[in-house]
């Protein structure tokens, strides 16, 4: 997927626009271009024990050795004589001098004459040769959550380079610009970056209930949000089909499954490759609508408020069992944030025969207050906080992040005092394909169409507070809608788990680098990609070149 980022962010920028991505706050180059040491290594100092950062410094060190070009020799060129043709007279030989050695020579050519050129002046300088990136943390702590500090600060100064941050993360957004700028030709002996995010919440959602997403496709995403400088994963592990987290309390809900869940152990492993990567894993149990997948908890004592069974119905004997698979999902989940779904439980306004805004209202509040007791922050979809509009904030209560998809703007979940992380479907959904409704006219119209989006727009002063950030969505519903593509909108025979392999390069492809191009940069005021992570230029390149490999 390496080479794909690369070439999407050629196309995006252009030639001679290339910077590492997200677009770093500051980004100075003055020097002469500098090489890397045929054994250069990036190394973390004696005192930053950590070994996240060991392991990612080895990791990045093997990245930029894969991705570096190998040095060119330096032409001996002191004062010397060659043959040189010169049908054009001397000016072939100061195209000759300026070819192969430092420009500044100076030619005293004899070409007429003898059919060769003097010149002199200094040898071409070779520039500096970097051996070592060395990394510095303040704090080799690593907990990761909401609110960590990933800034950092990387510069090459004559052949010394160094990285510094306050945390493990930071340092390794550190390494993966580094990274970036060896790839683009972009290093030099005199190089200054300053970064942070702009948000604190750069997610992507992905549907794993509809679809079972393989762990291997997992790790694969998880690669593409980590050298994008995303920094969450949001797991929507449950939906009409299925529920695909293995419960020890109630483990009929995946016995018909066979493979096609994800056990604790699985989980645990998955959270933990995250977090080396600098990537939060949140989990999603979809409730009160979206929950046929729990049909076979009703002889537990859940039931339903509609004939369809997909709305969960507001009495003890549902809660009980509601409450316990939450219990659940927070051990195997360190994260702050327990997404609690409350998506479309009365759709278009309209409450399935049965189910009544008040049902639904009060198992919503009694969910959030279930997950707040468990020591999380309750997170939900924002028909929570706008079903339906006269009601508004309706269910949500203070301290629960609204999510918004597009019923709201989202300057009016912030000025009822709501926490909101940004991700409009008709921007943001990665299957909503946005240019192929308006299709674009000229080579960076798409990504202006589908990610120019500030998803602060509309929020002042201690209003920005709120904005958590955004995520962009890939559902595996209808993951490549119709007209393009077969069998009623969806790649259906991908469907079945003997079609993995195949499933997994489709889903990845159609994950990136559409989800890099929504990367947040740091700078408000570029004319940029605005998304709910904040504000991206273009695609990325470098990082993209990797996310397939």
């Amino acid at each position: 997927m390496r080479a794909v980022l690369l070439a999407a962010l050629v196309f995006a920028q252009g030639e001679s626009a290339q910077l590492p991505w997200p677009v770093p706050t500051g980004f100075t180059s003055t020097g002469s271009m500098a090489t890397l040491a045929p054994a250069f290594s990036i190394s973390a100092a004696s005192a930053n024990a950590s070994g996240l950062l060991t392991a990612a410094a080895k990791r990045y060190t093997a990245i930029i050795h894969s991705a570096a070009p190998a040095p060119a020799p330096v032409p001996e060129c002191d004062w010397q004589s060659a043959t040189v043709a010169c049908p054009n007279g001397d000016s072939d030989c100061s195209s000759w001098v300026n070819t192969n050695c430092h420009p500044a020579s100076t030619v005293s050519s004899y070409c007429r004459v003898s059919g060769f050129c003097h010149f002199s002046g200094s040898r071409r300088l070779a520039g500096s040769v970097i051996q070592t990136l060395a990394v510095t943390v303040s704090s080799v702590n690593e907990t990761l959550d909401r609110g960590i500090n990933e800034s950092y600060t990387l510069a090459v100064t004559g052949q010394v380079a160094t990285a510094r941050a306050g945390t493990v993360y930071g340092a390794l957004h550190a390494m993966e610009t580094f990274a970036q700028i060896v790839q683009l030709g972009l290093l030099t002996d005199n190089l200054h970056v300053v970064d942070s995010p702009l948000w604190t919440h750069r997610g992507l959602m992905v549907d794993t209930a509809r679809r079972f997403l393989p762990i291997p496709l997992l790790e694969n995403l998880i690669d593409g949000l980590s050298y994008s400088k995303i920094n969450v994963l949001h797991l929507h592990l449950t939906d009409e089909p299925a529920v695909r987290f293995e419960s020890k309390v109630y483990p009929e809900l995946t016995a018909g499954l066979g493979q096609a869940f994800y056990t604790q152990d699985q989980l645990a492993s998955l959270v933990a490759y995250a977090k080396s990567r600098g990537v939060r894993v949140v989990p999603e149990l979809d409730v009160p609508a979206h929950s046929g997948g729990l049909q076979v908890l009703e002889k537990h004592g859940l039931k339903y408020c509609d004939a369809g069974k997909t709305v969960l119905a507001n009495d003890d004997g549902t809660l009980k069992v509601v409450d316990a698979l939450l219990q659940e999902l927070a051990r195997l989940f360190p994260d702050s944030i327990l997404h609690f779904g409350a998506d479309e439980a009365c759709k278009h306004d309209d409450c399935p025969a049965g189910c009544t805004y008040d049902g639904v209202h009060a198992f919503e509040q009694h969910i959030q207050r279930t997950i707040t007791g468990l020591g999380k922050v309750p997170m939900g979809w924002n028909d929570v906080f706008s079903d339906p509009k006269p009601m508004i904030p309706n269910a949500a209560l203070p301290g629960t992040i609204v999510q918004n998809w597009g019923k709201a703007a989202i300057s009016s979940i912030a000025d009822l005092g709501f926490s909101a992380v940004d991700s409009t479907y008709k921007e943001m959904y990665l299957n909503e394909q946005c240019c192929r409704v308006v299709p674009p006219t000229g080579p960076h119209d798409k990504y202006r169409l589908c990610f120019w989006r500030d998803s602060g727009a509309g929020m002042t002063g201690s209003l920005q507070r709120l904005m958590e950030g955004g995520e962009v969505a890939a559902w595996s519903d209808n993951y490549c809608p119709a007209p393009l593509c077969a069998i009623n909108g969806t790649y259906g025979w991908m469907y079945p788990s003997a079609q993995d392999e195949s499933f997994s390069e489709s889903f990845g492809n159609a994950v990136f680098p559409g989800a890099a191009a929504a990367a947040a940069t740091k700078r408000r005021s570029t004319s940029c990609v605005r998304s709910r992570l904040g504000s991206a230029e273009m695609i990325d390149p470098a990082a993209a070149s990797r996310i397939n490999a």
